[in-house]
């Protein structure tokens, strides 16, 4: 036993002290330690990429994100506090939230009458007879967009209205309506 191998030295040794429970405790830890492991170097690989997808985007947070899983040694608790959204609160961002949380719209039942007297109008307009207003477009090649421009109004004082020719002031009247007799 003294004489041995150094290797048969320490089988001998271990099977007298019952070193056999250690052993397979050892290799169990290790077996462990590489089940832990193993994610952290997925993480390891997969981390330049990460940096490169982050690098490209203008979310602050993202920015945030970087500055912390960059350095020599990664700030893992500030980058899942980003991730998670339980970091640091920007105030101005949450008093623009709450602000917005307080407004309300139209009142929909004012909207929906407005919109009824709006349809009644155009309807009782068509029916009438009312001409469209008369529109005009600028040249062509003047402007890349479209200016239209209204027919002029009548005039809207008496001695002016006087001075206007009847044709001329027939051009803005309204027609008659035309009044049908019932068919019988």
């Amino acid at each position: 036993m003294i004489g041995g191998r150094p290797s048969e030295m320490y089988d001998a040794v271990a099977s007298i002290l019952g070193m056999e429970q250690l052993v397979a405790a050892n290799e169990g830890l290790r077996e462990l330690a590489r089940e832990y492991e193993a994610p952290a170097k997925e993480a390891k690989a997969e981390l330049p990429a990460l940096l490169i997808l982050l690098d490209g985007t203008d979310d602050p947070r993202a920015r945030a994100a970087h500055t912390a899983l960059s350095g020599r040694r990664p700030d893992l608790a500030r980058a899942a506090e980003l991730a998670a959204g339980t970091g640091p609160a920007d105030e101005s961002l949450l008093f623009d939230l709450r602000r917005r949380s307080t407004l309300t719209g139209p009142d929909t039942e004012a909207v929906a009458t407005a919109v009824t007297r709006l349809r009644e109008a155009i309807a009782s307009a068509r029916t009438c007879g009312a001409p469209p207003p008369r529109t005009r477009c600028a040249a062509p090649n003047s402007s890349p967009v479209r200016s239209l421009t209204t027919a002029p109004t009548p005039p809207s004082t008496p001695a002016a209205s006087r001075a206007t020719s009847p044709s001329a002031r027939s051009a803005w009247a309204a027609p008659e309506p035309s009044v049908r007799s019932p068919s019988t």
